[in-house]
């Protein structure tokens, strides 16, 4: 490692606990995660972007359940049309220190034409100055 990536790695470290003390405490986080994973599900019948723009980190990373990887502004693009419903069925919270959390749930969804399907995923959350977001995430299609 570099001097200069090894002085950067410690400044971030030393800012951790600064950021940390933003973040708020995980009752209120985990409800928040998700009320909001409950929120993007409901996008994809909606087409309320303003969802997007809140829950998804500007540098978010993802695979879509068509095997696609995403990114923000693709997901901001991408205009679904079909959708009749998108419900959850559960979501599991699991954190890991004060920033970070991984949130894995199933969702059951109607397009129409009466097809339904349901996905099962994972997405991780990071809380940065105060705002919990969803920074990387894979959905998988389950077979009917």
């Amino acid at each position: 490692m570099k001097m200069t990536q090894l002085v950067a790695a410690l400044a971030l470290l030393q800012a951790l606990p600064a950021v940390a003390a933003d973040c708020p405490g995980r009752q209120a986080a985990e409800k928040y995660i998700k009320d909001s994973e409950a929120r993007w599900a409901e996008q994809s019948v909606t087409n309320d972007m303003s969802v997007i723009r809140e829950i998804i980190a500007d540098d978010y990373i993802g695979v879509s359940s068509a095997s696609a990887v995403m990114t923000k502004d693709l997901i901001l693009k991408d205009i679904s049309t079909g959708f009749v419903s998108n419900k959850i069925d559960y979501v599991d919270v699991h954190f890991f220190g004060d920033q970070l959390a991984v949130a894995q749930g199933k969702e059951n969804w109607e397009m129409t034409g009466n097809k339904l399907g349901s996905y099962i995923w994972t997405d991780t959350w990071m809380c940065r100055k105060g705002r919990w977001q969803i920074i990387a995430s894979q959905d998988t299609p389950l077979p009917r």
